[in-house]
């Protein structure tokens, strides 16, 4: 048995009723998955490290670059930082 699970937030019921329309094709749903995975993977697989330890490979290669991408996009900025908000003068 195969099922999905949607959540979220819209504008109107007729928006999200469009949008449960959509996903209520479970193959709808695999053809995003798949271009979501698509996405990360051409993020992640940009630029790679190989070091002498596997952590630091993973946490550089992988993790770094999901803060860094999410960071960026909610925030506008790369950081906090970059703005001076918590410099101390």
């Amino acid at each position: 048995m195969k099922f999905s699970i949607m959540f979220g937030l819209t504008k109107s019921d007729d928006e999200a009723n469009a949008i449960i329309d959509k996903y209520s094709d479970l193959d709808e749903v695999d053809a995003e998955l798949d271009a979501i995975k698509k996405f990360w993977s051409n993020v992640v697989n940009t630029i790679r490290v190989k070091t002498p330890d596997h952590y630091f490979d993973r946490l550089v290669n992988v993790w770094l670059k999901y803060q860094l991408y999410t960071t960026n996009y909610w925030s506008r900025s790369p950081s906090m930082y970059d703005t001076t908000l918590f410099r101390k003068s």
